[in-house]
């Protein structure tokens, strides 16, 4: 460790804490480190092994605090800062933090192989190729043992979505030849099946997910790629049980707590996915898609079945939107759930805001079209309903709502050629069909 043991009371504390959280007793380990704090609060060591007790725990927040404070202590001493960088990456998901801790350790310790490989997986996720490569041969060239990890330069690059089809392809071609030097990889298995999972390659990238799960029973990410695969096919129950798996493995994985929400929200059950968003939340705070996932499943309950409050689904919008002003979908549904509040000033500026952030998507020009009905104006809903209808011709609601304007206005002959089109898209739907059928007939009688 950085600093020796010193003489006193902290040194007793300390070393019955170590020896309490050796024995699996974290509880008892973490008072007796807290205690030792108190009577030297500058002993960075005692500061660093709290972290790692917190961590055990389960308290990310604590435990990074703890981290800092024992780097804030012994600056120069290059394990802390990877060790937060770990955490970072992993747990916390704070990408560009853990490239600051990583960097910092480099700094100290340029010889570090271990940071080089951490800080080039890194690199990786955000999409740096050019820096990643240098780091993981620097690797490789400190540590040849480290050599199968160069082959994460080929598969990582799945974790962006800003990377050219090429990019993709050649990432794809890295980790099969990786997987042909090393069949036995688990976590290039994994890799690949997210690479060909974002090709549109879904069964392909099922085998990967099947492959690596096989190596590595015991791998979290790859049981929950699996399910992210299987839900993306309409597999839910085997999606279901996959992200059980994966969180049974990990407790703390919120990704997998609100993809579970995602399906289980899909299969009907909206009171289990509001219990595993709510885990997600707790466990990641800062993440917007929970918050908005939370609020949409508060929406589609209380809109179909008179479930839940709608008040609380807007203030889940709201706080999604508060982490990313850019979420076109939180736009989008906070922009209709005001306008059945009632408010449909603020209903339009959000749905404008969607159709800013997403003009080619049909969907917020969709609810555009709805909330400008709302208030009146025909011909602003008719120019909204007919760009989400150019935009995506199969979208029946669009086509529905755009018969209803244009026969508000009073183009009779326009709202049965829309009925028509909502009909011959879905002919079981008894509004779209009793719609077409009604002005059909008004239309001959005349």
């Amino acid at each position: 460790m950085a600093k020796s043991l010193q003489p006193g009371d902290a040194d007793d504390h300390y070393t019955r804490g170590r020896v309490l959280c050796h024995e699996g007793d974290l509880e008892g380990g973490i008072a007796e480190y807290r205690t030792a704090i108190r009577l030297d609060p500058d002993y960075a060591d005692v500061h660093h092994d709290l972290a790692v007790a917190l961590l055990g725990k389960g308290d990310l927040d604590g435990a990074i605090a703890e981290y800092r404070t024992a780097i804030r202590l012994e600056p120069d001493y290059a394990n802390f800062h990877h060790e937060l960088g770990r955490v970072l990456c992993y747990r916390k998901r704070d990408l560009d933090g853990a490239i600051s801790e990583y960097r910092a350790a480099l700094s100290l310790e340029p010889e570090d192989a271990a940071s080089h490989q951490e800080l080039g997986k890194v690199l990786c996720v955000k999409g740096n190729l050019d820096d990643a490569a240098a780091e993981l041969r620097t690797a490789r060239r400190l540590a040849p043992i480290l050599a199968p990890n160069d082959g994460i330069l080929g598969f990582t690059y799945a974790y962006e979505d800003g990377l050219s089809e090429s990019d993709r392809d050649g990432a794809i071609a890295q980790c099969q030849h990786l997987i042909r030097l090393y069949p036995d990889f688990a976590a290039a298995h994994n890799y690949l099946g997210i690479g060909l999972q974002a090709a549109g390659d879904i069964d392909g990238a099922i085998v990967e997910y099947r492959t690596a799960i096989r190596l590595r029973p015991d791998a979290a990410p790859a049981h929950y790629n699996l399910g992210n695969a299987l839900k993306d096919r309409d597999d839910l129950d085997e999606a279901i049980e996959e992200y059980r798996i994966g969180i049974r493995l990990e407790p703390d994985y919120a990704d997998a707590h609100n993809n579970l929400g995602l399906a289980l929200e899909r299969k009907g059950n909206l009171d289990g996915a509001i219990e595993e968003y709510r885990i997600a939340i707790r466990l990641q705070p800062g993440g917007p898609t929970a918050h908005y996932n939370f609020g949409h499943v508060l929406h589609i309950g209380n809109t179909l079945y008179g479930k839940y409050e709608l008040d609380e689904a807007i203030k889940e919008y709201r706080e999604a939107l508060r982490l990313d002003p850019n979420l076109v979908r939180a736009h989008d549904n906070l922009g209709y759930a005001l306008k059945q509040k009632g408010d449909l000033d603020g209903a339009i500026a959000e749905c404008r805001e969607a159709v800013r952030l997403s003009p080619k998507d049909d969907w917020p020009h969709f609810n555009l079209g709805v909330v400008s009905g709302a208030r009146g104006d025909w011909d602003g809903a008719i120019a909204e309903y007919r760009e989400a209808v150019r935009l995506n011709p199969n979208n029946g609601f669009a086509h529905y709502c755009l018969g209803f304007a244009l026969e508000k206005m009073g183009d009779m002959r326009g709202a049965l050629e829309a009925y028509r089109a909502t009909y011959m898209l879905d002919p079981e739907n008894a509004d779209f069909k009793q719609a077409y059928e009604r002005l059909l007939q008004q239309v001959n009688q005349r």
